[in-house]
């Protein structure tokens, strides 16, 4: 499973860029406007700390000085150099080889994939948009561009035609020799749209060999938009659905801390199998998968550092394994409510997430004696903060906060372990 987290890396990438002057797989361009052609980026981002991989250990950090603009002689990775990345938020993956690139965070949204010699790189642009126009994105990509290199490349111009799934771009030089392509394209449905952008850039006069690699990389490109279908949708789960899951998940795992305050959070279901996690106080979080057979959800997987072969040999779908949205505001919810020194019983209701903000229930147990509260959140880039807490909101409170309408009705809650 993977929860990657971004590596900061900003200063030291300028720094670099200044000593040196300057729902399938992504298609890479190969002929016309959309073909890579030329130098590649001199101007040289560096990576301070690289995120977690999903299957495999990150690079390790790559020096703070800038090394020398050299041709990196290396050869084409074989398979078990290729180490898979997964996006915080689980918008998109990525595989590429540890031992020729490293991660590197520029931003929220923002990631750059760095050869050692500073010089070849891919990008992954991400975040949540409120138009598809192409001037607008041709414009994101310039700004992305400007923050990779630390300055605006000497020429940047519009490409006339992009492969699919990319609706617009632009191939970009520098005055240092540097050269690339950026594409952009949106996804998901409406109020729930994604912008996606790949960045990438070569040297004229390095590898070949790294520039095939490159090209391999960005072939292994996944995307996956939000859905309108899925838990994170306003319109949330019914009671009826959260209820048993919940309860299922309490029946086997309160047993095994009697003494211990549990919280269970329901992150979201996708056909027969749930995900849910679960936080005793003062100790580590379990993440939960059930399956329902028969009409009744049992639980297949309880563990603090799950395996994803294994989940996925219990036929745990992908959704449910990768990072999203509802699993980060469950997260942040329970470290605010288990309080290590007493800790609540109860339930987290599955959250109701639309247009950057999310909504849910904490619902105690009947041994508590306290009443449910409402929780209200707010994403600002891929980082989820919390907003406010109560017991009633009206229309007024939630307007000065900026919450969405289609969160302000209460939505379903759940009952309480008892």
């Amino acid at each position: 499973m993977s929860f990657a987290t971004r590596a900061a890396a900003t200063g030291l990438l300028l720094l670099a860029l200044t000593a040196c002057g300057g729902s399938g797989a992504a298609n890479v361009p190969t002929s016309g406007p959309g073909a890579p052609s030329g130098q590649a980026a001199t101007e040289q981002p560096a990576a301070t700390s690289a995120p977690a991989a999903t299957t495999a250990p990150a690079a390790t950090a790559a020096p703070t000085s800038a090394p020398a603009a050299t041709a990196l002689p290396t050869r084409v990775p074989n398979p078990a150099q290729w180490t898979g990345y997964r996006d915080a938020l689980g918008r998109w993956s990525i595989s590429y080889p540890a031992n020729l690139l490293s991660p590197a965070g520029l931003s929220d949204g923002l990631m750059v994939f760095i050869s050692k010699d500073r010089g070849f790189f891919v990008a992954v642009d991400s975040r949540d948009t409120a138009t598809a126009d192409p001037d607008a994105l041709r414009a994101r990509a310039k700004a992305a561009l400007t923050q990779i290199y630390g300055s605006r490349p000497a020429t940047i111009d519009a490409l006339e035609q992009t492969d699919v799934p990319w609706q617009a771009g632009v191939r970009f030089a520098t005055a240092k020799g540097s050269e690339g392509t950026a594409v952009y394209t949106v996804d998901g449905p409406a109020g729930h749209q994604w912008t996606y952008g790949l960045i990438y850039g070569y040297k004229t006069q390095g590898s070949q060999q790294l520039r095939e690699t490159l090209y391999q990389t960005i072939a292994k490109l996944q995307l996956n938009p939000p859905s309108a279908g899925s838990t994170n949708a306003a319109e949330g789960l019914p009671t009826k659905v959260q209820q048993p899951i919940l309860d299922a998940a309490w029946a086997k795992l309160k047993p095994q801390y009697p003494k211990d305050a549990l919280l269970i959070g329901l992150i979201g279901t996708e056909g027969e199998y749930a995900a849910a996690l679960a936080t005793p106080a003062g100790q580590r979080l379990l993440f939960v998968y059930l399956q329902r057979h028969a009409g009744m959800w049992a639980v297949v997987e309880a563990s603090s550092i799950p395996s994803s072969e294994i989940l996925r040999q219990k036929g745990i779908p992908e959704s449910l394994i990768q990072a999203s949205d509802a699993y980060f505001v469950i997260d942040l919810t329970s470290g605010r409510v288990q309080d290590p020194r007493a800790g609540l019983n109860g339930y987290i209701s599955a959250p109701r997430i639309a247009d950057g903000f999310a909504r849910l229930f904490v619902v105690p147990a009947d041994s508590e004696q306290r009443d449910a509260v409402t929780m209200l959140f707010k994403r600002e880039g891929t980082t989820w903060t919390w907003l406010s807490a109560g017991t009633a909101f009206p229309e007024d409170d939630l307007l000065k906060l900026g919450v969405p309408k289609s969160l302000w009705p209460y939505g379903d809650s759940v009952h309480g372990p008892a």
